[in-house]
């Protein structure tokens, strides 16, 4: 049977983001894509324009047994809405399960998918017990208190984001200047830099939530997480100009 991977996050009609792009990508990278939504959205490939929380009662219903159902090898969040969710959620998640957090706090284009408190309380409920966590600049600045706008802020940054509970720390460099674009990866012990070029065109919406995705099909496959986020993000640089057919690359 193909690994079992699970999505929780919020829905993208257009399919450019969110559960949307999560379950492309697993598809395409050989796992089967598991998904609980927590926000429907009104949002086209041009930006977020409206958001609506799915029932918290339905969420309670419907995460215990899929889990029980179907165990996950490995799972990621994205956007969680509020901190009530934030912290509805948390709980009913099983210990042992390698988890990517992506700490979504906004939307690239139009309005925000996150609101006060959301950030405080992805830090305090979320971090802890992590596999990863993979904040764009403006989230690891959200989440650690500290400015985050060059690589060695980034590396400081991911320090603190262990610190703060994550067991590695992903800080994505996709908002700093120059054609050249830097992540940086800190597991407790070493410190990596990724660099590559910029993805052409108009600065990319979905990218984050596909990294992740990515990643957590290679950590259920059993790689070694700097492998994975390797394998990520080398699977994205070639698969993104073609992302309207993910499924043409593995």
């Amino acid at each position: 049977m193909k690994p079992p991977v699970l999505s929780i996050a919020g829905s993208d009609p257009s399919g450019g983001a969110g559960l949307q792009l999560d379950l492309k990508v697993f598809q395409a990278l050989g796992c089967h894509g598991m998904a609980i939504e927590t926000l429907l959205t009104v949002q086209t490939h041009k930006g977020l324009r409206a958001v609506h929380p799915v029932p918290d009662a339905f969420l309670q219903e419907a995460l215990p047994p899929l889990l029980a159902d179907l165990p996950p090898r490995a799972l990621k969040t994205g956007a969680l809405g509020t901190p009530e969710r934030a912290h509805l959620l948390r709980p009913l998640l099983p210990s042992g399960t390698p988890m990517v957090v992506d700490p979504v706090l906004g939307a690239s284009r139009g309005k925000g998918l996150g609101v006060k408190g959301l950030a405080e309380a992805i830090r305090d409920r979320w971090l802890p017990g992590a596999a990863l966590v993979t904040p764009n600049l403006a989230e690891a600045q959200a989440l650690t208190g500290t400015e985050v706008r060059s690589p060695l802020e980034m590396e400081e940054a991911a320090r603190k984001l262990v610190e703060l509970g994550a067991e590695a720390a992903l800080v994505k460099g996709g908002h700093l200047e120059g054609e050249e674009v830097v992540d940086v990866l800190w597991d407790g012990k070493t410190m990596h830099r990724f660099v590559g070029t910029r993805l052409p065109g108009e600065p990319p919406h979905g990218t984050g939530c596909a990294l992740s995705a990515a990643i957590v099909c290679w950590l259920a496959r059993g790689l070694p997480l700097h492998e994975a986020v390797g394998r990520a993000r080398e699977f994205l640089r070639r698969a993104w100009p073609s992302r309207g057919s993910f499924l043409a690359f593995g």
